[in-house]
């Protein structure tokens, strides 16, 4: 099944078919990342994945949040990490992954206000409504973590004013502390670096 992604049944000894039924529900089983690439639902599954880990910092922190998971809260701890009826029906694991995963978003962007507080802002056309990181038109800042739209990103070079304003502050400051360098010399010490009194 991870090898070759084949769902075919094989014959294995009693004591393997009953390892197998006391970890098939279990979250114990994670495959290469080019696993998911045997498969477009498989491709799908694994990005519903990631898009849940992404609810987790809200949902961790909620007071009134959902209890859809009941038994899977792995899924939104670990992306990597399946079942093993996961994958060997992933047609129904599509479906419970796409339920779980509007009702989460749905309950972050629109009807807990807590949650919704916890939105950002794109630094870049201000516009409302909040993005989050789990939606598909937010892309991440690597260095600051503030969230932008994608179509807020021109271009080949991501750009972020919050880092760029912070570069810039770290410029202006080294450049001032080299302006008053302390400088010792065989006459003491000169603050200023450059001097254009005569000896």
């Amino acid at each position: 099944l991870l090898r070759d992604y084949d769902r075919r049944e094989w014959p294995v000894s009693k004591k393997s078919l009953e390892f197998l039924v006391s970890k098939e529900y279990d979250p114990c089983v994670k495959p290469e990342p080019g696993f998911f690439d045997n498969d477009n639902l498989l491709t799908q599954i694994r990005s519903h994945r990631f898009q849940l880990k992404a609810t987790s910092d809200f949902m961790k922190t909620c007071r009134t949040s959902l209890t859809v998971l009941k038994n899977k809260r792995y899924l939104l701890d670990e992306p990597n990490i399946f079942a093993i009826r996961d994958l060997l029906e992933p047609k129904p694991y599509h479906a419970l992954l796409s339920d779980h995963l509007n009702q989460i978003t749905s309950h972050i962007t629109s009807q807990c206000e807590t949650c919704k507080g916890k939105g950002h802002i794109c630094m870049k056309c201000y516009q409302e409504p909040p993005i989050f990181p789990f939606q598909s038109d937010a892309v991440r800042c690597p260095g600051c973590k503030a969230l932008y739209h994608i179509r807020c990103q021109s271009g080949d070079k991501f750009s972020c004013p919050i880092c760029d304003l912070k570069e810039k502050k770290r410029e202006e400051k080294s450049n001032h502390d080299d302006g008053n360098a302390v400088v010792i010399g065989q006459r003491g010490i000169n603050k200023s670096p450059k001097s254009d009194r005569p000896d």
